[in-house]
């Protein structure tokens, strides 16, 4: 088996649900974080694979009540995690890679602000800001709106 499959099987059947709508993005989740969980598995050095799982946990702790109650009238238990959850998958694709992915950064700085902690949430922006715009495509420094 493959990583690397798992990792860009989960990536490609993601985006393909979000273009298909809500429901084919819920009934999807479970499959989509399976394959991520065993990228992470089969190479736990795979900042990027830990990081996807990340977002996955994210994206569904985040999820609104209308978006929650979908996802119980589908399934007799949807997809669940909390922002500790997607934190820690953060942080362990920051431990395996260092300042890989500055969105990684922002992420973190997200979660702390969720799990309310702004002195971790500041000391992560702070660091994603003292960056330097060089160690990253520009495009990812517009998608981060630090350039027009």
């Amino acid at each position: 088996e493959s990583s690397a499959v798992h990792k860009w099987y989960g990536i490609v059947l993601n985006k393909h649900s979000e273009f298909q709508g809500t429901k084919a993005t819920i009934q999807n989740s479970f499959v989509v974080r399976d394959h991520w969980r065993k990228a992470v598995e089969l190479n736990e050095g795979d900042a990027t694979a830990h990081a996807l799982l990340g977002e996955w946990s994210f994206s569904v702790a985040g999820l609104s009540g209308v978006t929650r109650s979908i996802a119980a009238a589908l399934f007799a238990s949807p997809p669940t995690a909390t922002y500790q959850e997607a934190l820690d998958a953060f942080l362990k694709a920051e431990s395996v890679q260092p300042g890989f992915w500055l969105k990684n950064q922002l992420n973190i700085a997200k979660c702390y602000v969720h799990l309310s902690n702004p002195p971790e949430a500041a000391a992560w922006l702070h660091r994603l800001l003292n960056a330097s715009p060089h160690s990253q495509p520009k495009c990812v420094w517009r998608s981060l709106g630090f350039l027009p």
